[in-house]
């Protein structure tokens, strides 16, 4: 797993991956959702305010492509120091379909 780069309230998981921002993609995340950064070909993960947000939003600092939600609640990510590892996975496993 790449290690993630802290910025704020919000993880950056460099990717080997490009791709182009799609029609829906916005600056303003909501808590716990995971998107894809295609100004830094990044994963992001927003939790909290960043350097760009207004009150009360989690601004990114360019529209992302929002693709999936964490399953957990992501506030704890802000006992997280910069440097420090921490675990993504996939839990299209435990995921029933109804």
């Amino acid at each position: 797993m790449p290690r993630p780069v802290c910025g704020a309230a919000k993880f950056d998981f460099n990717s080997p991956v490009s791709s182009d921002r799609e029609p829906e993609a916005r600056e303003v995340v909501n808590a716990g959702e995971i998107a894809f950064w295609p100004d830094g070909d990044a994963i992001a993960i927003g939790f909290g305010p960043t350097p760009v947000s207004r009150r009360g939003e989690i601004r990114m600092a360019s529209p992302c492509n929002i693709w999936a939600m964490a399953l957990d609640d992501v506030s704890s990510l802000r006992t997280v120091y910069a440097g420090e590892g921490i675990s993504v996975e996939d839990a299209s496993a435990s995921v029933v379909e109804r």
